[in-house]
Order: C-alpha cells, then structure tokens, then sequence
C-alpha cells in the first residue's frame, strides 16, 4: 500500500519500520506500519483504501453473555443432532463441529468449562 505526506516525513512505527516520505511521492508502507502512517497523517494512494476492513462472515462474539449464548446454542445444535463424529471420546462437542457451527474457532480450554457449564444448567436449582 502506498501512502502519500505533502511534506519530507519520517516516521517510526511502532512494529520497527522506519519510513521516509518526500513530498507528493508516493511511498510504500508495509501493512504492519500503515496505522502509525495514518495517524501521523499519511493519506493513502487508493482513495478506496479502509484501514480497518471488516471481516466477513460471522463475528466472533466479545461480550461473555452474548458469547455464552451462542456456545450454548451450537452445543444444543450439536448434540440435537447427535452425529457421533460431532464429539470426542469423552463425549464432548468436538473443536471442528463447534467452529462450524458458531463460525469461529473455539478454544479447548474455553469449550470445556462452557461444557461444564452447560452440563450443569438447571442442576444447581
């Protein structure tokens, strides 16, 4: 990606890479550094140019309660379905069927106490 200053710049990015930049010139920057670009203000080359892209698909969810609610939802799909290559040996979902259902990877560690979490709904009242 090229980015163009209206005046000599150098700058220093945080990831390591220093750039010098004449003015008017477009100059290349790799994609590490194109944030400190901008925000020194580097104008990019391609007017189309969107520094932060938005992936597509399904976004994995930050918020714990709404991330709970979809691991919670894919581990009822899963085991309604009740395919055997769906689970592991010890019976819980398995990483691949979980990532296809909710559409992001999930962590073993995080699948297991979501398991034991769900196991346990209703079994504390």
């Amino acid at each position: 990606m090229n980015f163009i200053f209206y005046r000599d710049k150098i700058v220093a990015s945080t990831s390591g890479h220093t750039i010098g930049f004449k003015k008017g010139e477009p100059t290349h920057v790799p994609p590490e550094a194109i944030k400190d670009v901008i925000s020194a203000g580097g104008v990019p080359e391609d007017e189309e140019f969107d520094p932060d892209p938005k992936p597509d698909g399904p976004v994995e969810p930050t918020d714990p309660i709404e991330r709970q609610k979809a691991i919670f939802a894919a581990f009822e799909t899963i085991v309604k379905r009740g395919r055997r290559e769906d689970h592991t040996a010890g019976g819980m979902p398995h990483q691949k069927a979980l990532a296809a259902e909710l559409g992001w990877p999930l962590q073993a560690k995080e699948r297991d106490a979501a398991w034991v979490a769900f196991n346990n709904i209703g079994k504390s009242e």
